[in-house]
């Protein structure tokens, strides 16, 4: 009943509307978006991430977390009076375990929300104090690893309740190393974590326990390529949004750039900083979140770009916010995380 009603009600509020024929849209025209923010029941305009969980619920990560029926929000936010509240703080990443569990990268805490009771566990360990920004949930061996602001790769054994930390850079003094500034991670396979930084790319072994490779690092703070989020686009290859464009990966051959600004080329994407990023794999196209610019979608059968930006697109809140994050859900509407609330 729960799907049922969120498409009816998103195809009502025009949750991404494109045209009958969504295959044909190739103009800024051709979409329409609704935006939900504070006066719709957000608990801050700031959305750093967004989900949709297997039942059909979209979440958002703002200050608190929120929970979208398709018709009105629950907030979960926090409480000093109540220990199975959600702890305080920016949620970064969202991620359902196979028992429909979800689970947070908090500001300072991995934060658990069992789903049938309704009630929040955190987790921390004083020694990693900085924000934890992304999670792969590996539910064979117990764990979740969380990438840090500056205390590299963690791991949250929930077995145990012990934490291990993955350290690029050596730094026993428990304080914020910025060579050890994680970003985004994405499981590859059973062995290895890709995982973006601020000056590169790491390939993580998850069964030795040790960084494997190293990709476009530089010595030079000004030739530094800052990586941000992943999307698949098959098996083995995956997009990755950067500071200098977009670039594809796959194991085999490494990060080679796809997609980066070309001057005079209006066929070309809008900007190289590139910070939300999904592959639509049925449509062949890719969205694009540019930093300040606006929005691109890559029409990749037949390699038209289609740009909503400050020119182009009649609602100016769209282009003018940052991107934080873009997925599609169950009924393939696009969902995107902004600085000015959630988009749809």
């Amino acid at each position: 009943m729960l799907q049922k009603n969120i498409f009816k009600c998103f195809l009502i509020l025009c949750t991404l509307l494109q045209l009958e024929n969504v295959a044909q849209a190739q103009y800024a025209t051709d979409y329409s978006f609704e935006s939900y923010k504070i006066k719709d029941g957000l608990s801050i305009g700031t959305t750093n991430t967004i989900f949709q969980d297997e039942l059909g619920y979209i979440w958002a990560g703002t200050i608190g977390l929120e929970r979208f029926d398709g018709y009105v929000f629950k907030n979960y936010r926090s409480n000093v009076l109540d220990s199975n509240a959600l702890k305080p703080g920016n949620q970064y990443d969202i991620e359902e375990d196979a028992r429909g569990n979800l689970w947070v990268a908090n500001s300072r805490y991995l934060s658990f929300l069992n789903r049938k009771t309704d009630v929040w566990k955190n987790f921390q360990d004083v020694k990693y104090p900085g924000s934890m920004f992304d999670l792969v949930v590996d539910e064979v061996n117990k764990q979740v690893y969380a990438t840090s602001n500056g205390f590299g790769l963690l791991s949250y054994h929930y077995d145990s309740n012990t934490w291990e930390q993955f350290q690029l850079v050596k730094d026993t003094s428990n304080k914020k190393n910025l060579k050890n500034v994680f970003n985004n991670l994405v499981k590859l396979d059973n062995n290895h974590l890709l995982i973006s930084t601020n000056n590169g790319l790491l390939l993580f072994n998850t069964q030795t326990k040790k960084f494997e490779k190293a990709y476009l690092q530089s010595e030079n703070p000004l030739q530094e390529i800052i990586f941000l989020r992943f999307t698949q686009i098959d098996a083995t290859h995956y997009y990755i949004g950067s500071n200098k464009g977009v670039y594809i990966y796959s194991l085999n051959e490494g990060p080679v750039l796809a997609f980066q600004n070309k001057a005079n080329d209006a066929n070309s994407i809008m900007g190289d900083n590139i910070n939300g990023i999904y592959f639509d794999q049925k449509k062949q196209e890719l969205w694009l979140g540019i930093v300040e610019m606006g929005i691109d979608i890559v029409h990749l059968k037949n390699k038209n770009i289609t740009h909503l930006n400050i020119n182009t697109y009649p609602i100016k809140s769209i282009v003018k916010n940052r991107v934080n994050e873009i997925i599609k859900d169950k009924q393939e509407n696009i969902w995107i995380a902004t600085t000015d609330g959630a988009l749809s």
